[in-house]
């Protein structure tokens, strides 16, 4: 398993699609921060979205945004535009999987596909903190209009399992927009799809993701991957914002409480796994990333 499909399992991921905006000029429309990450995809016409107190960007369609922080934000045909706050506007259900929502006045028409995906957030969250605060995608990746056709022709129809089908969609719409930035930005940026980027600290993810048991130093990694050990912890903490060994604790904590959560496996069983000699070593660790001792996140869980 690659590492990016590693990331991707670890945070449980679920992508949904919430209202399909179909919109006319003058329109406005503005949200306010979320705990999951909101992305607007544009299949008709195009506007401008205002992140913030940022610069606002202009949105062709074929484009696609991604906000994986939930950033509050704005989208609007003009941006001088006042904008009206999503929850005070209605949807309409009709008999379509996705609900529409119809705003605006009778100038230039625009379509929207607006959905979010929950990412884990909490201390074990080691994918979605690292990511930029908004991802765009042009519309000239191959792959972005047939994705954006489907999950538009799912969510208008009312077929049996168009529900499971439009969030299947939207899942892999997911994979395609990191893999795509990973290849077009992430060179020139920072954070986790940055670091696999780089071959040298992807290869030492892939190291610690494919054994994390294994006691690893950075000098015996920075061995495997071809580089000195100043050179791989210095560019290893720039991109993720933490040395090797602290990610490694992290990662193994992360599968130690999706043990925990999805086994009956013994703590001493769990903590082996996890790379530890004693259950008291790894207790103190797990406690000291999660807050909570691994009984007790396990009961919390299981509750």
């Amino acid at each position: 398993m690659d590492v990016l499909t590693d990331m991707l399992r670890s945070v449980q991921l679920r992508g949904s699609v919430f209202c399909r905006a179909e919109v006319q000029s003058p329109w406005g429309i503005r949200t306010t921060a979320s705990r999951h990450a909101p992305f607007h995809a544009v299949v008709e016409g195009g506007c401008w979205m205002r992140v913030g107190d940022e610069e606002p960007l202009w949105l062709n369609a074929g484009d696609i945004a991604l906000l994986p922080h939930g950033a509050a934000h704005s989208l609007s045909s003009d941006p001088s535009t006042p904008a009206q706050w999503l929850g005070e506007l209605s949807l309409e259900p009709g008999q379509a999987c996705v609900p529409a929502l119809r705003l605006g006045g009778c100038g230039e028409r625009t379509s929207i596909i607006c959905g979010r995906f929950e990412l884990e957030r909490g201390p074990l969250a080691l994918f979605p903190r690292t990511l930029p605060s908004v991802m765009v995608l042009r519309g000239d990746e191959v792959w972005l209009e047939p994705t954006l056709q489907a999950i538009t022709r799912e969510a208008k129809s009312n077929i049996p399992g168009s529900d499971a089908v439009v969030a299947r969609l939207t899942d892999v719409l997911l994979v395609y927009m990191l893999r795509a930035w990973v290849n077009q930005h992430a060179r020139r940026s920072s954070g986790w799809l940055a670091a696999l980027a780089d071959p040298h600290i992807s290869r030492a993810l892939s190291l610690l993701h494919h054994a994390p048991e294994h006691e690893w130093s950075v000098e015996e990694l920075a061995a495997n991957v071809g580089v000195s050990r100043s050179a791989l912890f210095g560019r290893f903490n720039e991109a993720l914002g933490e040395p090797p060994m602290r990610y490694l604790t992290r990662w193994r904590m992360h599968l130690a409480a999706e043990a925990l959560r999805n086994s009956e496996a013994a703590l001493v069983d769990v903590a082996e796994e996890a790379g530890y000699d004693s259950v008291s070593a790894f207790s103190r660790a797990f406690k000291r990333v999660t807050g909570q001792a691994p009984s007790v996140y396990r009961r919390a869980r299981a509750s």
